[in-house]
């Protein structure tokens, strides 16, 4: 089986034809649209491909069914050769991105049999790698709008918090959860730090809230288990137990170790390869942040 992955790109880089390169066990090929490298793609021979193996059935209920497997350990090995390729490509020609991630352009499987038996086992040979949050579908009230048109004003001093909300949101939604992070993470010191910036001063200030100390256990009491366990294990990592104010020090500690850089730091750090490390605290501080939002706009508008 040819096993192939392509991922389109951004770039400046001109093309004026499809341009295929032996790299040894594998080939790259580079696609042109409009005379602009537009996407590469990785190939290469995949002998053994019983993890490839896909089911098309009927379950207990006859309801049809498609099982899409995938050898993960080969899929991550080309998802970076996309990665390094990025980090790299730039510094020599226009390539401003490339869409290895499953965000908006999904990158593309294609999984060609070379005998029939291959062909029975695959049973699926191409596919998209996507993943999404659910969107905000809420329809139109006329009289909503109104309303927010008409007592906007009384959230002047939120609309910069509101637009940090919005920003850290799509962020989230965009798999790009460190952004996310401190986009959330501005709000709680604005409304709560009292301009205090060091853990000592920030923990102490924030500590004084009743209101966010809630706010903090309520979220984490809400977390689904995937999110709980995770945020779990970050405060075993430290020692830290699941009350709020340790909580609390855990997000201060996150956000010291997001600001800051060392590859030979045993810290963990954010890079633009490990974003899916810091999903579950930015959803537990998205959760904090909208809570307190939801409280300041609803006293602010019954002033």
């Amino acid at each position: 089986m040819i096993f192939k992955v392509e991922c389109e790109v951004e770039s400046t880089t001109p093309l004026f034809k499809e341009l295929e390169i032996n790299c040894g066990e594998k080939i790259l090929v580079l696609k042109p649209k409009n005379n602009i490298l537009s996407s590469i793609v990785i190939k290469k021979r995949i002998e053994n491909i019983e993890k490839f193996k896909s089911e098309i059935g009927k379950d207990a209920q006859d309801k049809p069914f498609i099982k899409i497997n995938t050898d993960k350990d080969v899929l991550d090995d080309f998802i970076n050769d996309f990665r390094e390729l990025e980090s790299i490509l730039p510094m020599y020609y226009g390539v401003k991105k490339i869409y290895w991630e499953s965000t908006h352009k999904a990158p593309k499987i294609d999984c060609e049999p070379e005998s029939k038996e291959e062909a029975e086992l695959l049973q699926v040979f191409s596919r998209h790698i996507t993943k999404s949050y659910p969107e905000n579908k809420r329809p139109i009230d006329p009289n909503h709008i109104k309303y927010i048109f008409e007592t906007k004003h009384k959230l002047d001093e939120l609309i910069v918090l509101l637009a940090f909300f919005r920003e850290g949101v799509n962020y989230y939604h965009d798999f790009t959860y460190v952004y996310s992070f401190y986009n959330f993470y501005f709000i709680i010191e604005d409304l709560y730090a009292n301009g205090k910036f060091d853990e000592n001063g920030f923990l102490e200030e924030c500590g004084k809230s009743l209101e966010l100390l809630n706010f903090i256990k309520h979220a984490y009491e809400k977390l689904d288990s995937r999110h709980r366990q995770k945020i779990k294990s970050l405060l075993g990592e430290r020692g830290f137990s699941e009350e709020s104010l340790d909580l609390l020090k855990l997000i201060f500690r996150i956000r010291g170790n997001l600001h800051h850089f060392g590859s030979k730091s045993t810290q963990k750090h954010g890079t633009p390869f490990n974003q899916e490390e810091f999903e579950s605290p930015a959803f537990l501080l998205m959760s904090i942040v909208l809570h307190a939002l939801i409280l300041k706009i609803h006293q602010r508008l019954q002033s």
